[in-house]
């Protein structure tokens, strides 16, 4: 369960103190004030005189956002996303590879000039943190790995998202998608389940987790929902 989630809950129980402690804690996670300020169910306390140091805390988060930085990643993910959602799928898994390649190819150039600015923002300053970019400015860095061609740029950036997630600047769900695009593509299997990779010498789909007994506990650790049979959920 989400931290909000969890708020709500204590909501229902009327326990203010365990309201705080989840409020905070979705807070420090990239949750934006704005989004409890709006919840139905939260609005109640982040209005009272109990939610102080909830505001307090978002008020310093708030004042970490590079508004310009946020602006860029935030349209990045909607480009990266519109086109995906745009694909012709019947064009997609067309037998004729220029058929495929049409509609493939405007998305790898996307990509690979999302994955080049994300690199160049990371040689900058490092990983852009949910308090600075928001939690979408901040899914983007990760998606730009995610859906990279190339193993070793992935690999050679893996370390940097490591490090960002440890310091809890980025959701660790993200961090996980990222571990099983760099392993499905050379190993043919994921740690998480997230993802998948076809092998055009063989056609054949790869995303069986390395540890199937213990993928939803692995899953559960780093925030995603467990498997639903066996059945990936990737993006």
């Amino acid at each position: 369960m989400h931290a909000l989630d969890m708020a709500r809950t204590c909501v229902s129980l009327r326990d203010t103190s365990c309201v705080e402690t989840y409020v905070n804690t979705a807070l420090d996670q990239g949750v934006d004030g704005a989004a409890v300020e709006a919840d139905s169910v939260l609005r109640g306390y982040w209005s009272s005189s109990r939610a102080e140091s909830s505001r307090a805390l978002w008020s310093r988060y708030l004042s970490m956002r590079i508004p310009a930085l946020q602006a860029e990643l935030e349209a990045m993910f909607d480009a990266d996303q519109g086109i995906r959602k745009a694909i012709d799928w019947d064009k997609a898994d067309s037998p004729d590879s220029l058929v495929r390649r049409s509609v493939w190819a405007p998305i790898e150039a996307i990509d690979a000039q999302h994955t080049a600015r994300v690199i160049e923002i990371i040689g900058e300053s490092g990983v852009p943190s949910v308090h600075q970019v928001g939690l979408k400015g901040n899914k983007m860095v990760f998606f730009a790995f995610i859906h990279s061609m190339d193993v070793k740029t992935i690999t050679d950036h893996i370390l940097a998202l490591s490090r960002s997630v440890r310091k809890g600047e980025s959701p660790a769900c993200w961090y996980a998608f990222v571990v099983d695009r760099a392993m499905v593509k050379t190993t043919k299997e994921t740690m998480f389940g997230t993802t998948s990779y076809l092998d055009k010498s063989d056609g054949v789909n790869y995303f069986r987790a390395v540890s199937s007994a213990y993928v939803d506990r692995l899953r559960e650790e780093v925030g995603l929902p467990r498997m639903n049979n066996g059945k990936r959920n990737a993006y």
